[in-house]
């Protein structure tokens, strides 16, 4: 099984999430769990969804 792990951007990202209201941090922190554990194949919609070729 493939590992995944979930990255903050950068400084200004990080800033931007703890900005969030505590319950929208929370929500964010459980659905990056979620990915790192599964990946986002098995997470699915509504968390994540087909990039196409837009990387």
């Amino acid at each position: 099984m493939a590992e995944w792990t979930v990255d903050i951007l950068n400084q200004a990202v990080q800033k931007e999430l703890l900005a969030l209201p505590k319950d929208m941090q929370a929500r964010f922190l459980r659905v990056a769990e979620l990915l790192e554990a599964f990946g986002p194949h098995q997470v699915g919609m509504p968390h994540t969804g087909p990039l196409g070729d837009k990387l």
